[in-house]
């Protein structure tokens, strides 16, 4: 968590953050790179995950912004949303998911 990477209270890290958010991946204690896609790019060549076929890194790519944007209110609705905001924040996101298994299903 980013309190006991930070050793300090999240509210007092936000400012220090590239975007005020999370998620964001410290490399070597010094380099912070933000946002879930750069991370995943940065992980996948440094791993060499990345598949060498332009085409196939083209389709796994579309499958990760998927994913993103069929978890869209994840964020708002695990850490800020309750009560009838967040059951319907919740039933939004069931819904995505079950809307785009099959989109997943064809590629």
């Amino acid at each position: 968590m980013s309190w006991e990477y930070f050793d300090k209270p999240w509210n007092q890290v936000k400012s220090e953050i590239i975007f005020n958010q999370l998620p964001v991946l410290v490399v070597k204690n010094v380099t912070k790179i933000a946002q879930s896609g750069a991370i995943i790019r940065y992980l996948t060549n440094l791993t060499k995950m990345l598949p060498d076929n332009d085409i196939l890194a083209a389709k796994v790519d579309t499958i990760f912004e998927t994913a993103h944007e069929i978890f869209l209110p994840l964020n708002l609705t695990v850490n800020f949303v309750v009560g009838v905001e967040f059951e319907k924040a919740k039933n939004t996101i069931v819904g995505n998911v079950y809307g785009e298994i099959t989109e997943f299903e064809k590629n």
